[in-house]
């Protein structure tokens, strides 16, 4: 098959070239062959080399995300902890404002309540002319001798 293709391009320029200098070519290809498996090898040997190093970095990464990790991780706890505190505290406070509405509401029922039998009593009263003139007319009395 290589003689066929050979035979080929004899007739032309490239062929009359690989005829008279086809060694060589054989042996700089045989050569670019060896190069570029040294090149591979070296590359591949100082690989191997960097993994001790790439190892020992992954190792501190490792160890500072998980120092951040736990550190975030007692903040959240932290924060969590606070909210419930917070919470627990406006539900008391809820609580607390709701009883001290339902004390004023009862308190004001209770002062309408007393108001309104006061002045019951008081038109009850007025209505039977107790309105004490005697005592009316004896303060006016005492009045009258203190001029301004």
């Amino acid at each position: 098959m290589f003689a066929g293709l050979l035979a080929k391009l004899a007739g032309s320029f490239v062929g009359k070239f690989f005829q008279s200098y086809g060694i060589w070519v054989a042996i700089g290809g045989i050569l670019a062959a060896i190069m570029a498996l040294v090149i591979y090898v070296h590359g591949a040997e100082k690989a191997k080399a960097q993994i001790p190093v790439l190892k020992k970095e992954l190792k501190t990464v490792k160890a500072d995300y998980q120092d951040k990790l736990n550190r975030a991780s007692i903040a959240v706890q932290a924060c969590t902890d606070v909210n419930l505190e917070n919470f627990k505290a406006a539900e008391a406070q809820r609580k607390l404002a709701e009883e001290s509405a339902k004390a004023l509401a009862e308190a004001e029922a209770q002062a309408a309540k007393r108001v309104g039998e006061i002045n019951r009593e008081f038109e009850a009263l007025r209505q039977r002319g107790l309105d004490c003139p005697a005592l009316d007319n004896e303060f006016r009395r005492r009045v009258r001798q203190y001029p301004d």
